[in-house]
């Protein structure tokens, strides 16, 4: 399936990073900290001209905004559970649990997430500059003892040009440098083993609006990974692409449509030869989240496997605190999964 349109993940250095789940996807990324009466009346894409749907996927830190938190969020402690899966068994059990810490700007500070038993699994702190760019993060896996430090340079128009990790006996671990235009739209991207050779490059390519076109994965003697290219309408809204395993082999094609105010409504896939993959919709709530996820086969009837919802409550700022996520098992619906947040302001 497309890359482009799988539901957004947060990583860091290839830690996969606890993020609100998928009902709580990028249907309602930025939003401004408005009355909820009027939220999904003024979203906003943040991803206009993006081939990725979610800022800072890898890179850096997920501020509260661009993690779909409306207000001025100060600490966010979430817990995790699974259900049984069977109809009418309403048991679950806990999964994991953490908190996000944030400063008033909406920068990430910290971040911690436990096992069942409490047990701290990882500890994340992050630091910035005067304007607010991350300088550092401090990462600690508790159950391999791994302890690493990962900097970030700039050049003199504030771009970001290079990323450096280091493990706790300051051995060199890996280092990412990146290469942009004069109007800061990165073009290159190229990751480091520990011994310096390089491992990877991708490179992205703009149409005349600025627009990301292109996007290429490259093995270190210049083969092509997997690559995508990407069509927009005049406000930046994806409206389809191309997803390739090679500089010329077509994986797979889709098509996007959006609603009036930019928001993923429904995708289709094809194979290489035109005939249809399947078709995934996405229906949103008065709070501006998805809640329902469908997927249908080319006969057009539900891939039940792959369709799901969700149930949210929200606070007085229009954040979810709670939320069960209902997917399909044999013809029935019942829960999977269930998530409480508590959230605190400034």
């Amino acid at each position: 399936m497309s890359k482009i349109s799988s539901w957004p993940l947060v990583v860091i250095s290839g830690l996969f990073i606890w993020g609100l789940s998928a009902c709580s996807g990028n249907g309602n990324a930025g939003k401004k900290a408005v009355s909820v009466d009027s939220a999904s009346a003024t979203w906003e894409n943040p991803r206009k001209g993006k081939i990725w749907e979610k800022e800072n996927i890898v890179e850096i830190p997920l501020s509260a905004y661009e993690n779909h938190f409306l207000g001025q969020v100060k600490t966010v402690a979430y817990k995790s559970y699974e259900y049984s899966g069977e109809a009418g068994d309403t048991s679950r059990e806990m999964v994991d649990s953490g908190y996000y810490n944030y400063d008033k700007t909406g920068h990430l500070t910290g971040q911690n997430e436990y096992n069942p038993d409490n047990y701290p699994k990882w500890l994340c702190t992050f630091l910035y500059d005067e304007k607010g760019r991350p300088t550092e993060w401090n990462l600690r896996i508790f159950e391999d003892n791994m302890n690493s430090k990962t900097t970030f340079s700039y050049d003199a128009n504030g771009y970001k040009i290079e990323k450096t990790t280091v493990d706790a006996n300051k051995e060199y671990a890996g280092k990412v440098t990146y290469k942009n235009d004069e109007k800061g739209n990165e073009l290159e991207t190229n990751f480091y083993a520990p011994d310096g050779t390089l491992r990877q490059t991708i490179n992205y390519i703009y149409d005349k609006r600025g627009f990301q076109v292109g996007y290429t994965d490259k093995t270190p003697d210049n083969g092509v990974s997997f690559k995508i290219t990407c069509d927009y309408d005049d406000k930046g809204n994806k409206t389809g692409g191309v997803d390739y395993e090679s500089d010329t082999a077509v994986v797979d094609k889709w098509t996007q449509k959006n609603d009036a105010l930019g928001r993923r409504i429904e995708t289709d896939y094809f194979k290489a030869n035109g005939s249809l993959l399947e078709k995934r919709t996405i229906a949103y709530d008065d709070h501006g989240f998805p809640v329902v996820y469908n997927t249908y086969k080319p006969d057009g009837s539900r891939d039940e496997e792959k369709s799901y919802s969700c149930k949210n409550d929200y606070d007085s700022k229009g954040n979810i605190i709670r939320q069960t996520e209902i997917r399909w098992e044999k013809g029935k619906r019942v829960p999977a999964t269930y998530f409480e947040y508590v959230i605190s302001y400034y």
